[in-house]
């Protein structure tokens, strides 16, 4: 969000935030007008859970005060991103109320099932199966059933409700697989218009020479067992010469050090921030995405295709999306050990195809993910929901 936001200001629109205080947040005058925050981290109990349920479902505070932004500043259209939990959908009624369009991004599962993740039990789940029963077996939130069924409870109430159908004229997902999946689950087609993720490292890198390349494979993001780290690590044992470079931190980090054992080749490199990482997947010879889970993009991916690095992605999610196989990149069985392997062998065993693929791949992250055509779409996106419904014209 606060890349587009810095997108449009250059561009010379406002750009007026709205969100819940947090200590993390950047200073900004219009604070004023944000709600009062949220403890999730940890499951409530008693008069606090039906305080935070109450919330989820409908927060009376968040509509006043969107009610209030919006009366002070009179926006043209109104953008919206990940609300759920913390601001529920009441900003919007504020919007409807007052007549001003709304654009809402999605760029994860949260309107699609209540287990945003769809992930639970260690695989993947189909969003038409996520209802409150197998939600609430899955214990997707803080491993605890009570939370979860609260949770898939609140989420079912807001489905029969349409509450975001409601109050939302376009949704924006990040793919043509996050697309399906609102169809799948009843969102309507007509108001759908997909709109790829932008490249930040487009904003400040220029091509970055392939033949620089150092000879390591890389891997960057959370350290739990949906992002398939573990079958990068059991490719990586099978590949003694090469260097597998495991960046990120996560709650199974413990776990993925016991799995690589002895092996001198894999290396933890911890947190490393934005332009540092990116310089490091300039110098990877390739960079692996190996979900397992329903990747809705795969931002980490474009990314390094910014910087000429061929990647190798699972074929989960969205991913198939960013990568044409053979060109750009390589497509995996994901959870497939063995097919990853044979994957990096190629590429490493090829520096001339590795080179060509570099430069496809930055080709192709510019041709689906450049700043300045992202933000025309959205403009042009802005204009047609303020002319009517028909978004499509």
């Amino acid at each position: 969000m606060q890349g587009l936001m810095k997108l449009e200001e250059r561009a010379g629109h406002t750009a007026i935030p709205f969100a819940m205080h947090d200590a993390k947040n950047d200073g900004t005058p219009w604070s004023r007008y944000f709600v009062s925050p949220l403890d999730t981290s940890r499951p409530h109990w008693g008069l606090g859970a039906l305080s935070q349920a109450k919330r989820a479902l409908w927060s009376t505070e968040a509509k006043t005060k969107m009610g209030r932004l919006i009366d002070d500043f009179r926006p043209d259209v109104v953008h919206a991103h990940n609300l759920y939990t913390h601001l529920s959908p009441s900003p919007l009624a504020a919007c409807k109320e007052r007549g001003v369009p709304v654009v809402m991004t999605v760029n994860d599962y949260g309107i699609v099932s209540a287990n945003y993740g769809l992930w639970g039990n260690g695989r993947p789940v189909d969003p038409q199966r996520a209802g409150i029963l197998s939600t609430t077996r899955s214990r997707f939130i803080k491993h605890s059933a009570v939370a979860s069924f609260t949770l898939a409870s609140l989420f079912a109430f807001q489905r029969l409700w349409k509450m975001y159908e409601s109050y939302v004229d376009v949704f924006v997902p990040c793919s043509q697989f996050v697309r399906d999946a609102l169809i799948t689950v009843g969102y309507p087609a007509d108001r759908i218009v997909v709109q790829h993720l932008f490249a930040e490292p487009f904003m400040v890198d220029e091509a970055y020479p392939a033949e620089r390349k150092k000879k390591f494979v890389l891997f960057a993001g959370r350290l739990e067992d949906y992002k398939g780290v573990q079958t990068l690590i059991e490719a990586g044992r099978a590949l003694p010469d090469v260097e597998i470079r495991i960046v990120g931190t996560g709650p199974q980090e413990a776990m993925f050090r016991k799995m690589a054992g002895s092996a001198a080749n894999i290396r933890f490199v911890g947190f490393v921030p934005g332009r540092q990482l990116w310089g490091m997947m300039r110098e990877a010879v390739a960079v692996v995405v190996p979900s397992i889970w329903y990747e809705p993009f795969g931002l980490v991916a474009v990314e390094a295709m910014a910087q000429s690095t061929p990647v190798i992605v699972s074929d989960r999610g969205g991913l198939p999306e960013i990568v044409q196989d053979g060109v750009s990149g390589l497509v995996f069985k994901g959870g497939d050990a063995k097919d990853l392997r044979k994957k990096i062998e190629l590429l490493l065993g090829d520096a001339k195809k590795c080179q060509t693929m570099g430069k496809a791949a930055r080709e192709r992250a510019w041709a689906i993910s450049n700043p300045q055509e992202h933000l025309a779409k959205i403009i042009d996106l802005y204009i047609k929901v303020q002319a009517g419904p028909n978004i499509h014209r």
